[in-house]
């Protein structure tokens, strides 16, 4: 079946492949889900190697090629990082810390907005403590960023006092006042293109 753009087939793949391939889908989401996008993806780069559009010269970038579509299809969620991507893949720290370094370079885009809409579904989530004060507790990964963020704000003057995070179990733990929060989310409000206005 065809809609212009893509054409549906059904394809056999061997039960062990399959449960391997499974194994690596995020907890909760059915492997029917994710696992299509990969399984196109995966035909597409051989495609395009054997067309000759697509030849790596090194595995570098076979490797970056890869880890970008792991990401863009089957860890949509999931902030990429060293961490992250070493204990999936196995891989030794330096390693996953190069793979990401050239994730970077060749998919900043990426990056740049997966990080930019875990900060703002972060401010959208926000809770209050006892105090009923607002807080917000976001991915190490995103740290500089934000941080980034809130020193900008100052200097243009939209924030009068500035936040420090607080490394707990499950991130960087954020306290800030009401006006801290709307500023925050009107600098990450999303644009138009994906990108942040932090």
């Amino acid at each position: 079946m065809e809609d212009g753009r893509e054409v549906m087939v059904t394809v056999k793949i061997p039960r062990r492949v399959w449960e391997g391939a499974a194994a690596f889908v995020p907890e909760g989401v059915a492997p029917e889900e994710r696992l299509p996008g990969l399984v196109s993806a995966a035909f597409e780069e051989w495609v395009r190697w054997m067309e000759g559009s697509f030849r790596p010269t090194s595995i570098s970038e076979l490797e970056t090629s890869r880890a970008y579509d792991l990401y863009d299809h089957l860890f949509t969620e999931e902030m990429p990082s060293a961490d992250h991507l070493g204990g999936l893949l196995l891989l030794p720290m330096g390693r996953a810390r190069y793979l990401m370094q050239t994730l970077a370079y060749r998919h900043g885009r990426m990056l740049k907005e997966r990080r930019a809409r875990h900060i703002r579904d972060a401010l959208e989530a926000f809770e209050k403590d006892d105090q009923g004060r607002p807080y917000v507790i976001i991915d190490p990964v995103c740290r500089d960023v934000f941080d980034r963020t809130i020193r900008d704000l100052r200097a243009q003057g939209k924030m009068s006092s500035g936040i420090e995070g607080e490394v707990v179990l499950e991130g960087v733990r954020y306290e800030m006042g009401e006006n801290h929060l709307k500023t925050l989310r009107e600098a990450f409000a999303l644009k138009e293109g994906g990108t942040a206005g932090g």
